[in-house]
């Protein structure tokens, strides 16, 4: 798990990638002024429905991680 806790809300980019996160905790969705979420080369297989709250989101890179269908939230 990623320990959303202490990070900033007004934080804009995150970059997680290769880190062996296996799952996005729902608290994500308080860093709502996220635009850049970096999660390439992990071990996620689902999203939280919460990405969905992070409504000035640009860019979520995803790749090489093991989802077995693509997410319903970005299709």
């Amino acid at each position: 798990n990623i320990p959303l806790i202490d990070l900033d809300e007004n934080l804009e980019r995150l970059d997680l990638f290769m880190n062996l996160i296996k799952t996005i905790p729902i608290e994500i969705k308080k860093l709502s002024n996220l635009v850049i979420l970096n999660l390439y080369c992990n071990g996620i297989e689902f999203l939280p429905n919460e990405v969905n709250e992070l409504k000035k989101l640009k860019i979520l890179s995803l790749g090489s991680n093991n989802f077995k269908t693509i997410p319903e939230q970005i299709c």
